[in-house]
């Protein structure tokens, strides 16, 4: 029974050993929403102003016709309408391209480091321990910073590199990792 006892003992140490400090995916939520709105700010902008010079421009008016026939069927400000299809199209690309960052990507740090899981159909899991660890960089555009998020890149000793994408409180996420993986720890 001691044998059994002292299993259980240090299962319990190393799970407390191990706890999970921080999980996340890349927040793209406020990213879509921000996004969102520079669409919409584009479209009304630019649909104003073809219906103006198509309407006041004198010039414009064979390049912004105010309808066009197709066949039997009249396509009132073809122009405008072939615009705003085209930003629609744009942002319903850039929705799915940012559902993808999100689905593939898994960040976890715990006390003996942090993982990483990319892919969906080809799951590709790294692991950076407080040995290979040597910095968390934080990168923040002023898109990132618009939305309130940052890239943090983590470099291993070995020469290679992780880029977190798209984090909440990336100052907060990059000081827990600094803390956390460069932590000296002792193993009996």
């Amino acid at each position: 029974m001691p044998n059994q006892e002292l299993t259980e003992k240090s299962g319990k140490e190393e799970q407390r050993r191990n706890a999970l400090l921080w999980s996340d995916r890349p927040a793209v939520g406020s990213v879509l929403i921000v996004l969102g709105m520079f669409f919409l700010l584009a479209i009304v902008i630019l649909v104003s102003l073809e219906w103006f010079l198509g309407n006041y421009v004198g010039g414009f008016t064979p390049f912004l016709p105010r309808s066009a026939q197709i066949g039997d069927v009249v396509v009132p400000y073809p122009v405008e309408i072939l615009t705003i299809v085209i930003l629609v199209a744009m942002y319903i690309g850039k929705v799915i391209q940012l559902a993808f960052v999100r689905i593939r990507n898994k960040y976890e740090l715990y006390e003996d480091g942090l993982y990483l899981q990319h892919g969906v159909l080809n799951l590709e899991n790294s692991f950076v321990s407080p040995v290979a660890f040597s910095d968390a960089r934080l990168y923040r555009s002023v898109w990132l910073r618009i939305v309130g998020l940052g890239n943090i890149i983590i470099d291993a000793n070995d020469g290679r590199q992780f880029r977190l994408s798209y984090i909440k409180e990336p100052l907060k996420v990059q000081n827990l990792m600094r803390e956390t993986l460069t932590r000296l720890r002792v193993r009996i």
